[in-house]
């Protein structure tokens, strides 16, 4: 063999190699990120698509299920941990899941949103907020709502919220004889209702020209409530997913005379959606 026919490769043929390899790698990562994104995409999609028609199904059964007891105080409805009734619906592939439906006062803190209150309403509405936000500076923000009348529920509320509704209308020793004789009520374990809570009245010598005005601000029987639905995961499903979660709030309207003020709703429900794991 003649060696003075074999030429050396190029010095930069193996850089050039060396790129070209690290190019198609960029290549092929890309077009497989933008494909995963693209399934991610699909799949958030149809999950998107599954939790509006599953979570439509329950919120017309919880209409149902709110109108089947108009007649009734809810809270005489529920069991001692809220829960209401359970649904069976369709999950997809043939599978049903069970969904749980509860039911929690949310009638616990200070209207902070005025709308369409007037009178004598919004001025005692506009008391309490200014009671808390003095009482309880940059704290206050914790204890506010936006939806729902403006008494709070006597079962639920905290200590800081009953005295910022009671104090805006009573003296001091009042607030606190008051607040005292709520927490021993509480403590049997059974809700404090209308005929309860006007015995604390009766109890605490309330002046008959005040007690309209602390009857506008606590209640015994609240219209706003936090309605949970949580789906068990289908059966046979492995590694088994978290529970999926949903609600929203709801107006609801008990026995005659208990119709949350002037709200007037053409659905029970003020808010509808997924529920952030907690």
């Amino acid at each position: 063999m003649n060696r003075s026919n074999i030429h050396p490769a190029p010095a930069f043929a193996l850089p050039m190699v060396l790129l070209l390899v690290l190019v198609s790698g960029i290549i092929l990562a890309v077009m497989l990120e933008r494909q995963s994104a693209q399934a991610l995409t699909v799949e958030r999609q149809m999950e998107t698509y599954r939790f509006h028609h599953i979570s439509r199904g329950v919120q017309e059964a919880v209409e149902a299920w709110i109108r089947g007891n108009s007649n009734n105080d809810i809270a005489g409805a529920l069991d001692v941990d809220g829960h209401a009734f359970d649904l069976q619906v369709e999950g997809g592939q043939g599978r049903a899941e069970v969904v749980h439906i509860s039911f929690f006062e949310a009638q616990d803190k200070v209207l902070a949103d005025f709308s369409g209150l007037s009178g004598e309403a919004l001025e005692a509405a506009s008391g309490v907020l200014i009671r808390l936000r003095d009482e309880l500076g940059s704290r206050a923000l914790n204890y506010v709502r936006r939806d729902g009348p403006v008494p709070i529920s006597v079962n639920s509320a905290p200590d800081e919220v009953l005295h910022a509704a009671l104090g805006s209308v009573l003296d001091l020793n009042q607030t606190n004889s008051m607040i005292g004789d709520i927490r021993a009520a509480r403590q049997d374990g059974t809700p404090i209702d209308a005929q309860a809570l006007t015995g604390l009245l009766n109890n605490a010598g309330v002046d008959a020209q005040v007690l309209p005005k602390v009857q506008a601000l606590i209640t015994a029987q609240p219209v706003l409530w936090q309605v949970v639905a949580q789906a068990d995961p289908p059966p046979g499903v492995y590694p088994v997913p978290p529970p999926v979660r949903y609600g929203g709030l709801a107006i609801i309207n008990g026995p005659a005379g208990n119709k949350g003020g002037s709200l007037q709703r053409n659905s029970s429900f003020v808010s509808w959606e997924k529920l952030a794991d907690r």
